[in-house]
């Protein structure tokens, strides 16, 4: 018998958007704000993180290395 599992995976990719703002500093803030809705194969992305940067000289910010899985 199959059963649900919820599988988080980790993604190396940017994504480009439009926002309208007043200042290079605010059209920042509100593409990090914003909602972004991704499929794959016409399944939705449940959750989609935007980071500021994904790293800075030996810092890096990705918070997941592996998939995980979890059965639901």
């Amino acid at each position: 018998m199959s059963k649900d599992y919820w599988v988080t995976v980790p993604v190396d990719c940017h994504v480009a958007i439009n926002v309208h703002a007043n200042s290079e500093k605010e059209a920042k803030e509100k593409a990090l704000e914003a909602d972004i809705d991704v499929t794959v194969d016409g399944a939705e992305i449940e959750c989609f993180e935007l980071i500021e940067r994904v790293n800075s000289g030996n810092v890096c910010y990705i918070t997941q290395w592996e998939v995980e899985v979890e059965e639901q």
